[in-house]
C-alpha cells in the first residue's frame, strides 16, 4: 500500500516542481513580452522564438492549474473520509465503506452513514448538486445502502474561497463593492437563513435515482426542530455525543444532518463583532408536516 503512495508522493512532487519553474521562466520573459504588446508590435513576433515560448508557457501553466485544481479536490475527497474513519477507529469504533462513503457502526448509539463532498469550484450551483446528490445516496436510492439504525449526515466542504455559497454572485453584487465582505460584513444571522433555504430547496428537488429525497423519506423525518428536545446533546450510556434514533428498527430516514464545511474559515458580523466559521450544521426535519432545515450549530 505505501507504494502507491510513494510513487504518488514523488510524482506530485516532480509536478509540483514543474509548475514552479514555468512560474519563474514566465516571471523571465514577461517583461520584454510585456513592452511589446504595450508597442502594439505583437503581430511582428508571432512565429519568433519569444512568442513561441511565451504562448507555450502560457498553455502549460494552465494545463497545470487544471491539474492541480482536479488533483486537489481528489484527494482532499479522500483526506476528508480517511480522516473520519482514523477518528473512529481511535475510538475502538466499527468502521466500513460498504453502505456510505463511511460508516460507523450499525446499530449503536453512535452509528452513523457518512457521504462526503468536496468541490473546487467557483460556482454555487455544484455545491448545490452535491448536497442534493448526497441526500439522495443516503436514501438509499443510488448506490449506498446505509443502515435504518445510521444516522446520515451529509458532509459538503468548500475549497475555494471564491464560491461564497450560499450567497449567489446576484446577491453579492448588490453589496458595495468597496466593501471587502472576506473581513466579515455579512451578517451571520443571513448566513444561517440562507444556508437552511438552500439546503431545504436541494433536498426537496428529487430525481429518482439522482437527487433530492421523496416524499417517503420526509414523511419519516422528526416530527419537531432539533431544539426540542436538544438533538445535539444527547449521550450514550459510554458519555458519547450522538444524535439516537427515536426507532431504530423502522427503515426510515429519521435524522439528517448537514454539515457545511469552509476550506478555509469565512469571517461573519456577529451582532457587533467578527466570528469566523468553519463549519456549520444543520438539520432536517418536519414542521407541520412540511420539510424544514434548521440551524443546529457551528465552530
Amino acid at each position: 500500500m505505501s507504494n502507491y503512495y510513494n510513487d504518488a508522493t514523488a510524482a506530485l512532487a516532480r509536478m509540483k516542481a514543474v509548475a514552479d519553474e514555468i512560474s519563474t521562466m514566465i516571471k523571465a520573459i514577461e517583461p520584454p513580452i510585456q513592452a511589446t504588446i504595450a508597442s502594439n508590435l505583437m503581430a511582428s513576433q508571432k512565429g519568433t522564438t519569444n512568442w513561441i515560448q511565451w504562448t507555450s508557457l502560457i498553455s502549460f501553466r494552465a494545463k497545470h492549474e487544471e491539474w492541480g485544481r482536479k488533483l486537489h479536490g481528489i484527494i482532499m475527497g479522500y483526506s476528508r473520509e480517511m480522516e473520519s474513519a482514523y477518528k473512529h477507529i481511535n475510538k475502538a469504533r466499527p468502521i466500513e465503506f460498504t453502505h456510505a462513503d463511511v460508516t460507523v457502526g450499525t446499530n449503536e448509539p453512535f452509528a452513523k452513514a457518512i457521504q462526503f463532498k468536496h468541490t473546487v469550484s467557483t460556482e454555487n450551483s455544484a455545491v448545490d448538486d452535491m448536497i442534493a446528490k448526497a441526500a439522495n445516496q443516503l436514501t438509499g436510492e443510488s448506490g449506498e445502502k446505509p443502515l435504518a439504525t445510521q444516522r446520515k449526515i451529509i458532509d459538503v466542504m468548500i475549497n475555494d474561497n471564491r464560491n461564497w455559497w450560499p450567497f449567489t454572485d446576484k446577491e453579492l453584487a448588490t453589496i458595495d463593492p468597496e466593501v471587502k465582505i472576506e473581513e466579515g460584513f455579512i451578517q451571520f444571522e443571513k448566513l444561517k437563513a440562507r444556508c437552511a433555504e438552500r439546503i431545504r430547496t436541494q433536498l426537496s428537488r428529487y430525481r429518482k435515482n439522482n437527487s433530492g429525497i421523496n416524499r417517503a423519506t420526509a414523511n419519516s423525518l422528526y416530527n419537531h426542530p432539533p431544539s426540542t428536545p436538544p438533538l445535539d446533546m444527547k449521550r450514550s450510556a459510554h458519555g458519547q455525543k450522538t444524535t439516537m434514533l427515536n426507532n431504530p428498527l423502522n427503515q426510515k430516514l429519521e435524522l439528517l444532518t448537514i454539515k457545511m464545511v469552509y476550506g478555509h474559515p469565512r469571517k461573519f458580523r456577529n451582532g457587533t463583532g467578527v466570528i469566523a466559521i468553519s463549519k456549520i450544521v444543520f438539520v432536517a426535519h418536519l414542521e407541520n408536516g412540511k420539510l424544514a432545515v434548521k440551524y443546529l450549530q457551528h465552530s
